[in-house]
């Protein structure tokens, strides 16, 4: 058996409850500029992947691609964050059978003065 699957091998792709807009609002909500970048006006956009696991958690978050000065990290601790929110989880995926498993996801965080 996998230990994930990604989007396009699911039947149902992992859902968050609230909505990929309330995802996208609750991760500026919890995202800290980093400070270097402000200072030097920089703005960008970070590449984050993630698993969502058969119980709707976040798991294994990493940057693939991030602009310098901190940005892959800052973006990092905002999704980890995620998981300490008690209203909105993530539904999991699910496979064929209509069983819940584990999904690879990825995102784009951006950073805009």
């Amino acid at each position: 058996i996998k230990a994930w699957y990604e989007e396009y091998e699911v039947k149902e792709p992992a859902q968050y409850e609230g909505g990929m807009i309330a995802f996208r609002k609750a991760i500026q909500d919890k995202l800290v500029y980093p400070q270097n970048m402000r200072e030097r006006h920089i703005e960008g956009k970070v590449v984050l992947q993630y698993i969502i696991n058969e119980q709707g958690y976040m798991l294994y978050v990493k940057t693939l691609r991030d602009i310098g000065y901190d940005s892959g990290e800052a973006a990092e601790t905002a999704l980890k964050r995620m998981n300490e929110l008690k209203q909105n989880r993530w539904i999991p995926a699910k496979d064929a059978h209509g069983q819940p498993v584990s999904v690879r996801k990825t995102i784009i965080v951006r950073f805009k003065l």
